[in-house]
């Protein structure tokens, strides 16, 4: 039952976590819009939370369905990490693009063509994670 319960809301927190990286992301890919500090305020208080419950109910399966060192959780550890860094960067042009917007500025610091990559690259890489442990192979 315990385990049933962790891997739910793992599922969900997941579902917060890279949706709202893929949105922000994708949002930014248009350009800094007016509002750039709801959205800055949005990703550090659902996104990144979302981020941090991932992390912990994930090693809480891999630790309850005793995985390690499984070589499908080895990849999958490894995509997170990626992910993990995408996300600090894309947390990092939103405060870079907020400074800029407050002080005049209306570009961003990260090339648009950039953050359109970063939403595709994460969505990818999501999906990669479901084949992963779909499959655990």
């Amino acid at each position: 039952m315990i385990y049933f319960l962790v891997k739910a809301l793992h599922i969900g927190a997941v579902v917060i976590w890279i949706g709202g990286t893929i949105t922000i992301a994708a949002l930014m890919s248009y350009g800094v819009p007016n509002h750039i500090s709801v959205i800055k305020r949005f990703y550090n208080q659902v996104v990144t939370p979302a981020l941090l419950l991932t992390w912990v109910f994930g090693m809480t399966l891999a630790l309850l369905g005793d995985w390690f060192p499984t070589a499908w959780l080895i990849a999958k550890i490894a995509i997170v990490l990626v992910l993990s860094g995408l996300h600090g960067f894309i947390a990092r042009d939103l405060r870079l693009a907020e400074e800029r917007l407050l002080a005049g500025h209306e570009d961003i610091p990260t090339p648009l063509p950039v953050q359109a990559r970063r939403s595709w690259l994460v969505a990818s890489a999501a999906f990669v994670v479901i084949l992963l442990v779909t499959f655990k192979v």
